[in-house]
């Protein structure tokens, strides 16, 4: 996995596209994520947007690829990790 770290401050959005699998990792503080599933982005609408309410050393993985919005509401800046999957490929067939 690779591992990215961020802070977020107050009033501040962090945007980003995640793949399923990313897991997002609060150090400190609380964090709000909101994400949509990319597979839908094509199609204004139809893909409705997630809310997941993280508090301090919480965690929560993506189901999909997904455009990403991290904020908080707190006074605090929070800090936060992303681990992202690590790329992986067929080599053969036969194993």
């Amino acid at each position: 996995m690779n591992a990215t770290e961020g802070r977020c401050y107050r009033g501040q959005i962090h945007a980003l596209n995640l793949q399923r699998g990313s897991i997002l990792v609060v150090k400190d503080g609380p964090m709000r994520v909101e994400y949509q599933d990319g597979s839908l982005d094509w199609l204004p609408g139809a893909a409705p947007p997630y809310f997941v309410n993280l508090a301090e050393g919480a965690q929560h993985i993506l189901p999909c690829n997904a455009f990403v919005k991290i904020q908080t509401d707190g006074p605090q800046p929070v800090n936060y990790v992303i681990m992202r999957p690590g790329h992986w490929r067929r080599t053969s067939w036969g194993e």
